[in-house]
C-alpha cells in the first residue's frame, strides 16, 4: 500500500512541474495543476501490471486524478456564472455525481464476488467522468 501511494505521488509531482509562466497578482487565481501528464502515464503503468490487487489500487489511483481534472473544469466554468445560472450548474453537477455514482455501483455489481469488481467500479468511474469533461469542455468553447 505504501509503496502504491509513494508511486502516485511521484507521477503527480513529476507531471506538474511545467516552465513558469508571468504571474497575475493573485496566483490562486489561475492555479491549475496539468494533471493531463500523471493521467497518461498511469494509464501507460495500467497496462503494465498483472495482479489484481494492483490494477485495483492504480485504477483507483487514476479515478483520483480524472475526478481532480473534472473538478478544475466545473469550478473555473462555476466561476464564470452568476445567479441563476450558477445555482442551475450546481444542480446540474449534483445530479450527474449522483447518476455517476449508480453507473459505477451498477457496473462493480456486477462482479462484485470477484476481485475484478473494484476495477470494474473505477473503470467505469473514469469513463463517466472522461464523458463530462468532455461535455464541460465542449460547454466552455
Amino acid at each position: 500500500m505504501r509503496w502504491s501511494f509513494l508511486l502516485f505521488l511521484s507521477v503527480v509531482m513529476t507531471g506538474c512541474g511545467s516552465d513558469p509562466e508571468p504571474q497575475p497578482k493573485d496566483p490562486l487565481a489561475v492555479w491549475q495543476p496539468d494533471l493531463n501528464g500523471p493521467i497518461a502515464e498511469m494509464e501507460e503503468l495500467l497496462q503494465t501490471l498483472n495482479q489484481q490487487s494492483h490494477i485495483n489500487r492504480v485504477s483507483a489511483n487514476l479515478a483520483v486524478l480524472h475526478d481532480a481534472k473534472l473538478y478544475q473544469i466545473y469550478i473555473n466554468q462555476l466561476a464564470g456564472l452568476s445567479g441563476e445560472q450558477r445555482s442551475e450548474f450546481r444542480k446540474e453537477q449534483r445530479q450527474w455525481l449522483k447518476k455517476r455514482d449508480k453507473v459505477v455501483r451498477e457496473a462493480a455489481d456486477q462482479f462484485r464476488s470477484g476481485s475484478i469488481a473494484a476495477f470494474i467500479g473505477h473503470q467505469a468511474f473514469i469513463d463517466e467522468t472522461r464523458l463530462r469533461v468532455e461535455l464541460l469542455e465542449l460547454q466552455r468553447e
